[in-house]
């Protein structure tokens, strides 16, 4: 899969997909945890969110990452048991990526092209997670398109200061959430 984007889509892809990668041509993927800072320099932000997700996420549950990008959270809920982990991202390419990654049954090539001043290709191997649960959709934060009280638990990571109007995207948040849910964000990634 070729995926061509902007710079920023184009790194946020590989941070929070770094623990998960495997440029083409290496034995190892990166650590978690690890000593490269490119990849993993989100990691300690999705370990908090996915920790607070454990706490909610439920076998009936309903799970909403807003502007999911290439959809790592989605998959965590999915993994964590929800019944159903939605994805939400106005760019269709991140939700065509998200879609291949989470539910493709084998490993993904995709070709990351990044133009710093000068125009650089990247080729990884994006381990496969196989999933049923997952939904992504082409949407905004502004106007969620989830009935009202459906969710569990809705998570944006570093979104709401990229939105044009977030107190209407708060009021969506609060508008899909059922009573008892839990909203988790992060800023500044």
């Amino acid at each position: 899969m070729k995926y061509e984007r902007d710079n920023f889509a184009n790194l946020f892809a590989l941070r929070q997909y770094g623990p998960f990668l495997r440029e083409r041509g290496t034995t190892t993927i990166p650590p978690a945890t690890g000593e490269e800072p490119f990849f993993s320099s989100c990691e300690p932000y999705y370990q908090t969110l996915i920790d607070l997700a454990r706490r909610y996420v439920t076998p009936s549950s309903i799970c909403l990452d807003i502007g999911c990008g290439p959809g790592r959270l989605v998959g965590e809920f999915s993994r964590l048991g929800s019944a159903l982990s939605i994805g939400i991202d106005t760019s269709f390419k991140m939700t065509q990526l998200a879609q291949t990654i989470l539910t493709s049954a084998t490993s993904v090539n995709i070709e990351l092209r990044c133009n710093f001043g000068v125009a650089n290709t990247r080729a990884f191997e994006v381990r496969a997670w196989g999933l049923s649960n997952v939904r992504l959709v082409r949407s905004s934060a502004e106007a969620l398109p989830l009935g009202t009280a459906q969710a569990d638990l809705v998570c944006c990571a570093n979104v709401l200061t990229r939105l044009r109007r977030p107190v209407t995207a708060l009021g969506e948040i609060r508008r899909v959430l059922k009573p008892g849910g839990a909203v988790a964000g992060v800023v500044g990634m």
